[in-house]
């Protein structure tokens, strides 16, 4: 997961917490679109915090 987000435009560094199921994206210019759709079919949900 980390690899694939790493690889979305915009995505500077991803920190995965596989017990809590969470993940830190910062970047600049983040699409919450995007981001979401990478975590479809994951055990993860896709929250957009600014």
């Amino acid at each position: 997961m980390r690899s694939a987000l790493l690889n979305l435009d915009g995505v500077e560094s991803v920190t995965v917490d596989f017990a809590t199921k969470t993940a830190t994206v910062n970047g600049t210019a983040l699409d919450g679109a995007t981001l979401a759709k990478a975590f479809r079919g994951t055990r993860f949900s896709a929250a957009v915090k600014n």
